[in-house]
Order: structure tokens, then sequence, then C-alpha cells
């Protein structure tokens, strides 16, 4: 309920508008909004706001886009990377049972973040998503250990030395220290949010000019949008089809237009 009330406030300050913005030093990439935005809520509360809106993200993003990333510089994706994208529901309670003893929504959100917060540079010895989630500190599962190893090597091959030069300024500009391996990942999170950004871009002109779905309103989330579903295009193929909403068959051809025109 705060939260929601800061929005308000917020956007009766601004008119009703929120306002996004690209990251520091940045033109291109994720975009954030500010206090007036329901960018930052939780999807429980997003869907609860926004309830004539349908709420789209890219799957397992982060992951799958370093996956892309090394598509697009030739680099053999690693096993263990793969093996986390396409099994990563069954990673997920694989995680959970290792844990905290069961199959539970907690344990499968905490392997999720896990997985993330290795893939931003966190180091193996860290307590700190153990803490957050409340959950006991125990020697990491071995699949994730592998998973850090091998990420701790191909973010050498994946950043170049300007992204990385890029990483150092920011960091100085906020007067963080980091090490040469924080620098990295902090260069390879900025390589993945322009990646995003483009499939990002790329579903969105789809919805429109292919399935005829309103988009000049859609609000940008971190990895995906909330777009309307209620004014659909009379002469594109939603409405040929008698379309109300997003469903499973427009998931489909939004994947595959985004391999198709993006080769990933």
């Amino acid at each position: 309920k705060e939260k929601i009330n800061t929005i308000m406030l917020a956007r009766q300050k601004s008119h009703g508008f929120a306002n996004y913005r690209s990251g520091q030093n940045r033109s291109d990439g994720r975009k954030y909004g500010n206090t007036a935005s329901i960018q930052n809520l939780k999807s429980e509360l997003r869907a609860k706001i926004g309830e004539e809106l349908t709420d789209l993200d890219l799957d397992c993003s982060h992951p799958s886009t370093i996956i892309d990333a090394c598509r697009i510089k030739g680099i053999q994706v690693p096993p263990i990377l793969r093996h986390i994208v396409l099994h990563r529901i069954n990673f997920r309670r694989e995680l959970s049972r290792y844990y905290t003893g069961e199959i539970a929504p907690k344990g499968t959100q905490f392997g999720k973040q896990l997985v993330n917060a290795f893939l931003y540079g966190q180091s193996l010895s860290s307590t700190t998503c153990f803490e957050e989630a409340h959950i006991t500190v125990k020697t990491h599962h071995p699949k994730l250990q592998e998973f850090k190893r091998t990420m701790d090597t191909l973010v050498s091959a994946l950043v170049t030395p300007a992204d990385l030069q890029a990483a150092r300024d920011r960091a100085d500009a906020k007067k963080k220290k980091r090490s040469g391996l924080q620098l990295k990942y902090s260069a390879l999170s900025d390589l993945t949010n322009r990646l995003e950004e483009q499939k990002v871009n790329c579903i969105l002109a789809r919805l429109s000019d292919h399935w005829g779905f309103e988009i000049s309103s859609a609000i940008p989330m971190h990895d995906g949008f909330m777009c309307s579903t209620k004014h659909i295009h009379p002469d594109r193929e939603a409405a040929r089809k008698g379309k109300q909403d997003i469903d499973q068959e427009v998931l489909e051809d939004l994947t595959c237009h985004i391999r198709t025109t993006l080769n990933a």
C-alpha cells in the first residue's frame, strides 16, 4: 500500500505520467522508471493495478541472453549454461530440494536468485542471498559451483576492452571500488541489457505491425513490458483471427520472429 501511494503521489506531480531513462552514461539498454512508474513493483501488485494489461517478459532473460551473446561472438555455449536455460524449471526444483529440503516456491525462487546473483558477479563465498532469503548457509550445489567457475572464464571472452573501460568509468563516477572480475561482470550486464532491448523492441514491432496490438502505451519493464490488448487494428492478423488477447499462438510467433530477425 505504501508503494502504491508513493506512485500515486508522484503521478499527481507529473500530471499522470511516468518518466523513463537509460542507465547512467548510456543512451541504450534497459529503461528505468521514476517513482511514478509501476516498473519496480512485484508482479502480484502490478497485476492488480493493471488488470486490463498483459505482462510479457523474456523467460530466463539474463542467462538466455548470454547464450545469444555467445552465438553472436562465435563462442561455444558452455553445456552447464545451456542446461540451466533449457531445464530451468527442473533445475530450480533441484536447487530448492538441495537448499530447503523440499520443492516449494521459496526454494525455487531462491535457486533463480542464486543463478542471477552469480551472473552479476557474486562470489561463491558470499552469504548475501542466504541472508536475504532467510535460508541456512551451506556449500553451494555442485552444478552451481561448476556454473560459477564457467562464467568466471566465459565473461572474459564475452566483454571487449571498450566494454570493460565503460564499466570502469561508471564505477569511478559512482566512486565504487570494483575488482577486475566485478568490472567484467558489470560490462557483461551492460551487453545483455542492450541485447534484451533489441529483443523487446523486436517483439513490440511484431505485435503492432503484424498482429495489430496497440503498443503506444506499453509500460517498459526491465526485461519486458506491459501492454493493453483492448484496441486491436482491424486490418491486422489478430483481428482477422478473432483474437482478444496475446495467446500461445502469438507467443510462439514472437519467438520465431525474434530468432529469424535477430538470428538469436
